[in-house]
């Protein structure tokens, strides 16, 4: 399968659930639902711990692994392991996507290593990125009717 269509597959849900995110990923499904669960592994920890994946390196949005409420300090994880953390300005829902970085009107958008939105308005580190400020690159824009 191209990466393109495995791209507009998954924002478009049709994956079934994060097991097959994960697969996709090639990272273990138990890993998925420990952090949906805000378990931190093995070695124990805060259990309230609000996760999110970067799931390509070039992404500038990470996926929320389980609902983080703004002000939530975040959890980053990615294929090669912790990322860091990032403090959520604003409230995301579970699977929805935060901004890794400030995100110029105009400028794009990026997760699994693809474009698949332009910025409509500007967006701050730790905000949330979903309809109200992307437009989507992924579909041709609606037409419009006479």
């Amino acid at each position: 399968m191209k990466l393109s269509t495995r791209v507009f597959e998954l924002s478009n849900r049709k994956y079934r659930n994060l097991v097959e995110l994960a697969q996709t990923m090639e990272i273990s499904q138990d890993l998925i639902y420990r952090v949906r669960k805000g378990e931190r592994g093995s070695k124990g920890g805060d259990s309230k711990m609000k996760r999110a994946v970067i799931i390509n390196p070039k992404d500038n949005t990470a996926t929320a692994l389980n609902n983080i409420d703004a002000g939530d300090t975040v959890s980053l994880t990615s294929k090669s392991g912790q990322a860091g953390e990032i403090k959520a300005r604003q409230t995301v829902p579970f699977g929805h996507k935060l901004a890794l970085a400030t995100i110029g009107k105009g400028e794009e958008v990026l997760k699994y290593g693809e474009v698949i939105g332009l910025a409509t308005h500007p967006i701050n580190e730790g905000d949330y990125v979903h309809v109200h400020n992307v437009e989507s690159a992924l579909l041709p824009p609606p037409k419009e009717v006479e």
